[in-house]
């Protein structure tokens, strides 16, 4: 059995050598951001490729930059047309990327699409006031900007909710956002047929229903949110210093993963987007310096499902019944401990008698269906055998008492 364990363990490694190599739930950094240090930029991914536009410096900026993980290399391209600006609003629709609104020196409302196959930008329709620090996301082939700062009459932060369609370019109001007060620098994503925005004035986490145009509250973030992507049906969301933090709508819970690697984590906030199921974050604010640092981030667990639990250092099951304490290595190797508490050379879990060094593992018992004392050729192995059963397999007559070649009466008087 010992034997059949190992054979079985070695199957799991052979089948499951992919993840060996796997490092999840970890930071990778890479190669800083192309266009400098900054805060206050937005972002969005489109394919198999991210983008970051406009930004702070020392001054308000206009360029684009395209990242590509492949090469793990940053390219800059065409200038947003629009005014330099700082803390406005990108998502994604299909394979666009939309920015607009911001500020400058006053705050803006134009709003821009972007074509990365011919690098070329695109007027939309104007945003319906000026607003910056708003969350922007998208569900599906429509994108949606709520919350902010607006100094449009009246001026203050606003709780409504806009929805773009591509398809005639136009803005609709929708329900807007049931929470106190609008919020700086709130944080939005999509998942699913949902949408989901966090108030970080007031700690206000809310989804909204698009079939229905209705929001639901639901578990706050444990902590302030300087920025948050949707990877497959779970969010991760960068708490600025504080933690990073993954949330899951089908159960509306949070759980901490590994904290962001990278330097502007102190104040926030910098810019990320999703590539592949990896998410990448740079830039923003430690303490009072900008930064230009960039990290990737791998969600998957070590059975390669995005936001799994099967991490490093939790337990798993490495199909070999003689360990225990089976643990999942910083490498995603799902090993245990081989115990033999008696030390005959049977693990526990196959020996009879574990503590007992005289008593090994199990051994062959069979059937003994005529009773004499001679078992059948098939049988069970296990430590003790059922009632009437033998430790031998000799009987060649399995329904008649004795074996070929012993004596018998075969009833006829005239025989020897």
């Amino acid at each position: 059995m010992k034997t059949i364990a190992r054979i079985l363990l070695l199957t799991t490694a052979l089948l499951c050598s992919w993840q060996c190599m796997a490092v999840t739930n970890t930071w990778t950094q890479k190669a800083n951001f192309g266009g400098g240090a900054r805060e206050g930029a937005s972002s969005f991914s489109i394919g198999a490729k991210g983008y970051v536009c406009s930004g702070l410096t020392t001054n308000a900026l206009n360029d684009l930059w395209e990242y590509d993980p492949v090469t793990n290399s940053w390219t800059q391209k065409a200038n947003l047309p629009g005014l330099a600006r700082v803390y406005g609003t990108g998502f994604t629709i299909g394979s666009y990327g939309y920015v607009g609104l911001g500020y400058n020196t006053f705050m803006l409302q134009d709003f821009w699409q972007y074509d990365p196959s011919a690098n070329m930008w695109a007027a939309k329709a104007t945003f319906p006031e000026l607003r910056a620090f708003s969350a922007g996301f998208n569900i599906g082939n429509k994108g949606y900007v709520s919350c902010g700062l607006s100094n449009s009459p009246p001026l203050g932060f606003r709780t409504d909710l806009w929805e773009y369609d591509p398809g005639t370019d136009t803005w609709i109001a929708k329900t807007p956002y049931p929470g106190n007060s609008g919020g700086t620098q709130a944080v939005g994503f999509g998942i699913g047929s949902k949408g989901y925005v966090y108030n970080n004035v007031l700690g206000e986490f809310y989804s909204y229903d698009q079939s229905s145009d209705t929001w639901t509250q639901a578990a706050s973030i444990p902590s302030y949110a300087s920025g948050g992507c949707a990877i497959g049906s779970v969010a991760y969301v960068n708490s600025a210093g504080i933690g990073f933090w993954q949330y899951t709508p089908l159960t509306d819970t949070w759980i901490q993963r590994a904290s962001y690697a990278g330097s502007g984590v102190i104040s926030g906030p910098g810019f990320g987007f999703v590539i592949n199921s990896k998410y990448y974050s740079g830039g923003g604010l430690s303490g009072p310096s900008q930064t230009e640092d960039f990290w990737e981030y791998d969600p998957t667990d070590c059975l390669g499902v995005i936001g799994g639990n099967d991490l490093p250092g939790s337990a798993c099951n490495d199909l070999d019944p003689c360990t225990v304490s089976d643990t999942w290595s910083t490498l995603c190797v799902c090993t245990g401990t081989y115990t033999d508490t008696d030390s005959d050379g049977f693990c526990d879990a196959n020996d009879c008698d574990p503590n007992d060094p005289n008593v090994g593992g199990p051994f062959p018992w069979y059937q003994d269906t005529d009773g004499d004392g001679w078992g059948d050729q098939f049988g069970l192995i296990q430590c003790i055998g059922p009632s009437g059963w033998v430790t031998n397999n000799f009987d060649d007559c399995p329904n008649t008492p004795g074996l070929i070649g012993d004596p018998c009466d075969d009833g006829n008087p005239c025989t020897l």
